[in-house]
């Protein structure tokens, strides 16, 4: 099963980031896709974070989803509201990302983390980044160690606010 909760296009319209329930046993590889970080159990849903190029505008390889169980994404949001001053998902509010990356050295980070980032553990985080451009965006990758997914799904501006403008956070 994979039911859209949310989407939005990028910001230059060449691919976008959606975020979905899915059940992860209908995944592609749902051993590697549907793995739960060290310390979390799976579930019978989850929620999947994606972002897919336009192949009429990018040829590049898709960037591998990143699929949350339920008391993983209530914990990195914790973790995401306890970082920041001001609630960046109720309403979805960019700036507040951007305001606390400006803060940290780079103009970047890592904004949080559940489970452990240890060789032969694993770990899913959201990090605010900047492209070649400068321009900020957050970043959901799952990996261990220096074991990352081939490629995260990314969320812009554009993409923050209308994936988390669409779905209430609670």
């Amino acid at each position: 099963m994979r039911f859209a909760l949310a989407e939005a296009n990028w910001g230059d319209d060449d691919g976008t980031t959606s975020l979905a329930i899915v059940t992860p046993t209908d995944l592609d590889r749902p051993s590697e896709y549907g793995r739960a970080a060290t310390g979390y159990q799976t579930a019978e849903i989850g929620y999947e974070f994606d972002s897919t190029y336009d192949p009429t505008v990018n040829d590049h390889p898709d960037p591998t989803p990143v699929v949350f169980y339920p008391n993983e994404l209530r914990d990195i949001i914790t973790e995401v509201r306890n970082t920041l001053p001001v609630d960046p998902f109720s309403p979805a509010n960019f700036d507040v990302l951007t305001d606390w990356a400006d803060n940290q050295e780079g103009g970047e980070g890592l904004l949080a983390e559940i489970g452990t980032n240890e060789k032969g553990k694993w770990c899913k985080q959201l990090k605010m980044l900047r492209n070649d451009g400068g321009h900020p965006y957050l970043k959901v990758q799952r990996g261990a160690h220096h074991t990352w997914l081939r490629g995260s799904p990314t969320l812009g501006r554009k993409e923050f606010e209308g994936v988390f403008g669409n779905v209430t956070v609670i």
